[in-house]
């Protein structure tokens, strides 16, 4: 028997704000994310240097994409059975060994390279649960209320957003102190720190699971089943796996690359491209925050809207590649993706019954993530041979695309 606090299910949106719970949450992804974002500086940059290959360092992405894809399915049916708030603890504390094994490794000079593609892999698994898990508890610890959701997602989300500043920054400089490898203890902390706030400080009431004779499998598919049958998650599927594929090639892929090869920079500037991109998301979901919660918005207009504000900006820095105009180019693309990624996450959660939730979601983040390795699996051989502004204007091309898909499609536009 469970002794956590009943969820604020009636509380006014205002109080979300007041929500012990939900503050202890956001910290934790705070302090966490930090670690990561340093993290994906540090490793792809490490891999880059040491072997001069954007094949090798899109390759490492790749193991850590691909089981995050493929067992993100079962995840969900599995976050629908247990303690949101024990997984969640318990994916942490796995993630700190597997952080901090590479730098370990490393230490006593008997770090390989497929060493790291494995470490990376095994964080990906444990991370496809935690994903799931930090999604689908959000509604339990705000209540089911659309306007709750979406200032509950928008703190989230915004605090995420702010380690895409702090994180590249204190990589940066951490970098040249301590070097890349060694970095990678402080990421493990941070998942340890994490643990340690979630266990300590969040408390809901775990809502017990319906009495069922169904394998993990058939749960896994009937999250997989209502998600296709439902026309507006179906579509706006479609739509976030092509964003996603244009988004990892770009971000994780294709700054690395670019800032080298293009830029001639080092690991700084990378840092400030990142940065940039954080500055205007965590600006544009805290104006968002604002705008939604004086006026009811249309879901599908301001996608449209959000996402040809997104694509007219990539234009800029492979078409003016210097590190001024890239940056601002890449500041205001995050000022629109901010409030698209809380628009999405709301989505699901509203349009996903409680009971199927965590399967809805899980089915949903997998799909997506499939087209992740794939966006970096292509990008590697492309930015080998052509380099970085090829590949760059390519992105660029499949954001306006999905710009127009947004004001075109029915489904979106009566969201």
């Amino acid at each position: 028997m469970t002794h956590d606090i009943t969820p604020l299910q009636t509380a006014p949106p205002l109080s979300v704000w007041r929500n012990r719970s939900l503050l202890f949450f956001v910290v934790a992804q705070f302090v966490s994310m930090t670690g990561t974002q340093m993290t994906w500086v540090a490793l792809p940059w490490y891999v880059l240097t040491t072997t001069g290959s954007p094949v090798r360092m899109t390759l490492v992405l790749f193991a850590e994409m691909v089981p995050f894809a493929v067992f993100g399915l079962t995840a969900g049916a599995i976050v629908d059975r247990v303690n949101l708030k024990h997984l969640m603890v318990g994916c942490d504390l796995v993630r700190v060994l597997l952080v901090a094994s590479i730098p370990t490794l490393a230490a006593f000079g008997v770090l390989e390279y497929w060493m790291i593609v494995v470490a990376s892999a095994l964080i990906g698994t444990f991370s496809a649960p935690a994903y799931a898990a930090q999604s689908t508890v959000i509604p339990e610890l705000v209540g089911e209320d659309e306007e709750a959701l979406i200032a509950g997602n928008t703190a989230v989300q915004l605090a995420s957003q702010i380690t895409t500043m702090s994180g590249p920054v204190l990589a940066g400089v951490l970098i040249g102190i301590i070097g890349n490898a060694p970095l990678l203890y402080v990421d493990a902390g941070t998942y340890a720190v994490s643990a340690l706030i979630i266990g300590l400080g969040v408390t809901y009431r775990h809502r017990t699971h319906e009495g069922t004779s169904e394998s993990l499998l058939s749960e896994t598919f009937t999250g997989l089943k209502y998600l296709w049958e439902n026309r507006l998650l179906r579509v706006a599927l479609i739509f976030v796996i092509l964003l996603v594929f244009a988004f990892v090639g770009l971000i994780d892929a294709a700054f690395p690359v670019f800032v080298r090869e293009t830029l001639h920079a080092g690991p700084g500037a990378l840092a400030v491209l990142l940065a940039g991109w954080g500055i205007g998301a965590s600006v544009g979901m805290a104006l968002y925050a604002i705008v939604a919660k004086r006026w009811k918005l249309s879901r599908g207009r301001t996608i449209a809207v959000l996402m040809t504000g997104l694509a007219i900006p990539l234009w800029i820095p492979p078409l003016f590649p210097h590190l001024l105009t890239a940056t601002a180019g890449f500041m205001i693309a995050g000022f629109f993706d901010g409030p698209l990624t809380v628009v999405f996450h709301t989505m699901q959660q509203t349009e996903a019954p409680p009971r199927l939730r965590g399967r809805v979601i899980s089915a949903f983040t997998a799909m997506f993530m499939l087209s992740a390795p794939l966006g970096v699996a292509i990008a590697g051989p492309i930015l080998e041979a052509w380099g970085a502004i090829p590949w760059m204007l390519g992105m660029a091309v499949i954001f306006t695309v999905l710009a127009g898909f947004a004001w075109l499609s029915p489904t979106l536009r009566a969201a």
